[in-house]
């Protein structure tokens, strides 16, 4: 029974390998996005975790086969102890046989050495004792002795045939045990033989399996370089799209200052109050608005930073080196930033002004735009979002 579990095993194992295996095939899409790669990386995930999962169960298999095994041969060498010991005995008895056969041989010599002696003739007979006989009682006394000759002569016959019987009958008996111990030992055989065989597929499909778990997690690595290679891919393509709608943005502002006209202040705010911009000229706004679009699509986000050589900045990083840039000192964070403004509404910001959210500042590019340093994407040039608390400038 626990044979046939195993067997059963293995070709649960066959099946669940045919099954599994192919699923992580690699099946490349043309022109996937980052999304649809991270799905196809997500479920060779999954599929490598359920093949590795799958060659721990059958370790567990195998591990009980090979127990199962050990103990097969464990009981074929109890066995085989059980059969020498009675070929030992087996032995002996022959040993025994052939002791009393020349016991037997050695009674039969002396029998005929004495009778020999006595009866020169090699044999007596009724007649001869009569007519050898000087008297009577020289008759009656060769009479009995000529008995005892006959009844010693019965009796070692009849000695030998008891003993051979009981050394035959014992050795038959042994040999008898012999027989059904080795018969014992060749069922034992044949399960060790199959057992063997089912344990040598187990380890073919176990390598086999575990061979079929490193292809899946090779495809699976692949596939991670390729999403981060197409996150690259998209991350750069969003920089350069906002580089450009910065530079169209940018030369849109210097269309309208070299016309004349006005650079985009605000509507009125709620309760009737204005807002025009503060202590800042339109010649600094601009060097402001220039300064942070020559940094769109170009930098890595990197917290604490102000780097434009190295293009590294954060939020803050960015507004206080574009007021630089200006002329215009800055606090270094944003809450600072955030504390030395005189906070409006949205709705009245002029281009150039900061933008807050708690936490991250941007600057007004006019237009719902904004120009800001996020982390994983640099300086951007982005539409506003969120809640944010209002904006303006310190000066």
């Amino acid at each position: 029974m626990q044979l046939k579990r195993m067997t059963t095993a293995a070709f649960v194992l066959t099946l669940a390998f045919s099954t599994v295996a192919p699923a992580i095939s690699p099946v490349p899409a043309a022109a996937e996005t980052s999304s649809e790669i991270r799905a196809r990386l997500d479920e060779a995930k999954k599929k490598r975790d359920e093949l590795y999962l799958e060659v721990e169960k059958r370790y567990e298999e195998l591990a009980d086969t090979e127990a199962s095994l050990a103990e097969t041969q464990g009981q074929m060498d109890e066995l085989q102890g059980q059969i020498d010991e009675t070929q030992g005995r087996i032995d002996v008895a022959n040993d025994k046989i052939a002791a009393k056969e020349r016991e037997v041989a050695e009674g039969q010599d002396e029998l005929s050495d004495v009778i020999a002696a006595d009866y020169k003739s090699g044999g007596l007979s009724l007649l001869d004792i009569i007519l050898r006989a000087t008297d009577f009682n020289d008759l009656v006394s060769k009479a009995h002795y000529a008995q005892r000759v006959s009844e010693h002569q019965a009796e070692v016959i009849s000695d030998l045939q008891a003993k051979k019987a009981e050394l035959a009958a014992e050795r038959q008996d042994l040999e008898e045990e012999k027989d059904v111990l080795e018969d014992q030992n060749r069922q034992l055989d044949a399960q060790r033989q199959e057992q063997q065989a089912l344990l040598d597929s187990q380890k073919q499909q176990q390598a086999a399996l575990e061979e079929e778990a490193e292809r899946a997690d090779a495809y699976m690595n692949s596939l991670d370089q390729e999403l981060k290679d197409k996150i690259a891919e998209e991350d750069a393509a969003q920089r350069e799209a906002s580089r450009r709608a910065a530079e169209a943005a940018q030369r849109e502002l210097q269309g309208q200052t070299s016309g004349g006209s006005s650079s985009g202040s605000g509507s009125s705010g709620s309760g009737g109050s204005s807002y025009s911009g503060g202590g800042i000229t339109q010649s600094q706004r601009d060097t402001i608005l220039n300064a942070a679009y020559s940094m769109v699509g170009r930098t890595t986000y990197v917290l604490g930073a102000r780097d434009p050589v190295g293009l590294v900045f954060d939020c803050s990083g960015l507004t206080s080196w574009a007021y630089a840039q200006a002329g215009l000192t800055l606090p270094r964070t944003s809450a600072q930033q955030r504390a030395a403004t005189h906070v409006v509404p949205i709705s009245q910001l002029v281009p150039g002004d900061l933008v807050f959210w708690y936490g991250h500042v941007a600057i007004y590019a006019g237009g719902n735009q904004i120009i800001e340093s996020l982390p994983g994407r640099g300086v951007v040039l982005n539409t506003i979002w969120g809640s944010p608390i209002g904006g303006g400038q310190p000066f």
